[in-house]
């Protein structure tokens, strides 16, 4: 099995890291979907290798991403990572698990 370069999360420990929440939370599902409470950015997975280095995001900073089911967030993750960002995070089952987890989501403005 290959090596991910990236953390995979469940639901439980995205809510315990949303207590002290010092990472940035990106959503990065097209089209753009109601996202979870406390979101910093949309970024679509398909360009977020531009999108993150225009922020001027720093490459340590711990960062979590998600989507609809997780796939496009892994795929995404996995860019960053690639990109030399060492603190990345993708969160299984994305806005699918969190809502049957009984997490919120807001529409988005």
């Amino acid at each position: 099995m290959k090596d991910i370069p990236y953390k995979n999360i469940d639901t439980s420990e995205l809510k315990e890291m949303m207590k002290v929440k010092d990472f940035l939370l990106i959503d990065v599902k097209i089209p753009e979907q109601a996202h979870i409470p406390g979101t910093d950015y949309f970024l679509p997975f398909d360009k977020i290798h531009l999108t993150i280095e225009q922020l001027g995001v720093d490459k340590s900073e711990k960062i979590v991403l998600y989507c609809r089911s997780g796939y496009t967030s892994s795929i995404a993750a996995e860019k960053l990572s690639e990109m030399g960002y060492v603190n990345v995070f993708n969160l299984l089952g994305g806005t699918i698990a969190w809502k049957q987890s009984g997490g919120l989501v807001e529409d988005f403005e």
